[in-house]
């Protein structure tokens, strides 16, 4: 704005100078008036000096309706700028989609598993490895045999500790049942009963403390899990969960009521029983008091589950061994990313390379006397030169696929610790992350003199473009099997499929990018348009000054 002042400022004072200087005019003879107009006229320097749309050296404004014909022009313009790029965007991301995610990147999902590359206890315990050292090392966990059952019982000193201990205190009639909180028989024939509240069997054959490296007895018999009852209520659980026994009862409250029932009645009546009925009675009350009040069984049950948990996660998650997994598969990861967007852009400008020359080929022909193999040798050297001339480009890519690459195997172990991902998740995951890390970098790592508003816009078209080719990569798996569904296309499948929903999906993330763009909720575009009309305005009027400049030096040398 300053310059243009300076210039509007000098071009005035010219003018003042011109109107303010003295001039002496000397009138030509008659003959030099004559010759004068008899001369030809110079119509090129009436034309510069006068221009019909210019308001030389006068004050006037342009009418309002040259003004929105020149800003409609000018508008016209940028969007026709827009529509080309849009074509040109169109053709590039239909072959990335083909070369990057649906071509290397259908090679590099062999790699692929269910589940991850990495073990994760929720994994295995839904019986589903990343390693065959994981899955043989559950293989040789041992059956839970009547010898195995005894080390997890009898034969521990834990266990043995606590069964004398509880004797002891319960004669002195300190012990109270964990699940029916009664006071329990002080009398030493009588007996009570140390419960697993997770099951020994279930812990031994739990995958997830095979994998962690846990001792099972150890887990089993720790204080957390070990509660104090009576023996029929112990024995009436068995291997059920406390949440599977309750249940049980809320199941069977009819038959053992109507027991208890029959029971009782001889008990009111004064009728003999035997003690089996006697242990059977007593065993339907104990069940009874349960059933009406079962949150002490089960809050027993949420405890020694949370701590079980805590001993085997930790154990797991905190090794150096789960550490280096990870490390080392994202690493692998990491590099397999990198490769297939190197790959990518090799591809795409070398196919984009080969369309050029061909196009130009067809239009303009062979050179001069050249064959047709040396036309075609000149040619695949030019696409050569283009395709090493973008090797920035492909090292920029291939940093970029290495940290996203890197961050969805952290991913997919992460999410593996909680669920189960299948074959094609893995491969959304690593797609979506690569979208995520480039619209990070659209965001963040900015070319000089782009805002953050205008960094904002490119990651949103960034994200919706990656958004666009997870759902393809979901949508590949139901085009692929109707393809096999036809017989003569079973050879072909696989590379048809990759071919149509990688070409779809690069067209629709392309016109999805460019509503995002023509949306301009950000005003984006907006701003540059206003920008470039400025640019072009402030370019014809410098074109414009320079005239006046020059014709002004004219005058004022006359």
């Amino acid at each position: 704005m300053s310059e243009s002042a300076d210039r509007f400022r000098q071009t005035q004072a010219l003018l003042a100078q011109i109107r303010s200087a003295p001039s002496l005019v000397v009138l030509p003879s008659p003959a030099d008036s004559q010759r004068v107009l008899n001369a030809p006229v110079d119509d090129q320097f009436l034309a510069q000096a006068f221009p019909t749309e210019s308001r030389l050296l006068g004050r006037n404004e342009a009418p309002e309706y040259e003004v929105r014909a020149r800003l409609s022009e000018l508008e016209i313009a940028f969007h026709s700028q827009r529509i080309e790029r849009l074509f040109s965007d169109t053709r590039r991301s239909a072959l990335q989609a083909i070369a990057g995610p649906f071509g290397v990147g259908k090679m590099l999902s062999a790699y692929d598993k269910t589940g991850g590359v990495v073990d994760t206890i929720h994994n295995a315990r839904a019986g589903v490895y990343a390693t065959d050292e994981a899955e043989q090392k559950y293989a040789d966990r041992g059956e839970y045999t009547k010898r195995v059952k005894e080390n997890y019982h009898h034969r521990d000193p834990a266990y043995k500790k606590m069964s004398q201990d509880s004797t002891r205190d319960r004669v002195e009639g300190k012990v109270t049942d964990a699940y029916t909180g009664e006071q329990m028989s002080s009398q030493r024939s009588d007996s009570h009963s140390i419960d697993h509240v997770i099951a020994a069997e279930e812990i031994h054959n739990d995958a997830g403390r095979v994998l962690a490296g846990l001792d099972g007895v150890e887990l089993a018999n720790a204080s957390t899990n070990l509660q104090i009852t009576s023996y029929s209520t112990n024995s009436a659980m068995g291997t059920k969960t406390a949440t599977e026994y309750v249940l049980w009862l809320e199941q069977t409250k009819d038959t053992r009521a109507m027991k208890q029932a029959k029971l009782q009645a001889k008990v009111d009546a004064g009728e003999p029983m035997s003690q089996k009925q006697k242990d059977e009675l007593a065993k339907l009350k104990e069940q009874e008091k349960i059933a009406a009040n079962p949150e002490p069984l089960l809050e027993a049950d949420r405890k020694a589950r949370a701590a079980n948990e805590k001993k085997i996660n930790d154990a797991y998650y905190r090794s150096p061994k789960f550490r280096n997994d990870c490390l080392k598969t994202s690493v692998a990861a990491g590099g397999r990313a990198a490769f297939q967007s190197a790959m990518g852009a090799i591809l795409v400008e070398l196919f984009a390379g080969i369309f050029d020359e061909v196009s130009d080929w067809y239009k303009n022909g062979r050179a001069d006397g050249n064959s047709i193999f040396a036309e075609l040798k000149r040619r695949l050297r030019k696409v050569g030169l283009r395709v090493a001339k973008q090797w920035k480009a492909v090292l920029s890519a291939a940093a970029g696929s290495f940290l996203s690459g890197f961050l969805a195997n952290l991913v997919t172990v992460l999410t593996n610790a909680f669920l189960t991902t299948a074959k094609r998740t893995v491969r959304m995951i690593r797609e979506g992350g690569n979208a995520l890390v480039g619209a990070c970098k659209a965001l963040i790592v900015r070319p000089e003199g782009m805002g953050i508003r205008e960094g904002l816009h490119e990651a949103s078209k960034v994200l919706v473009g990656g958004g666009i080719i997870v759902g393809g990569v979901l949508l590949e798996d139901a085009v692929s099997k109707s393809m096999m569904a036809v017989p003569f296309l079973v050879p072909f499948a696989d590379t048809a499929t990759a071919v149509i929903v990688g070409a779809a999906t690069g067209i629709i993330s392309t016109m999805a990018v460019y509503l995002v763009d023509k949306a301009d909720v950000l005003s984006v575009n907006r701003s540059k348009m206003l920008a470039g009309i400025n640019s072009d305005l402030d370019a014809s009027l410098l074109h414009q000054r320079a005239i006046e400049a020059s014709l002004l030096e004219q005058f004022k040398a006359l």
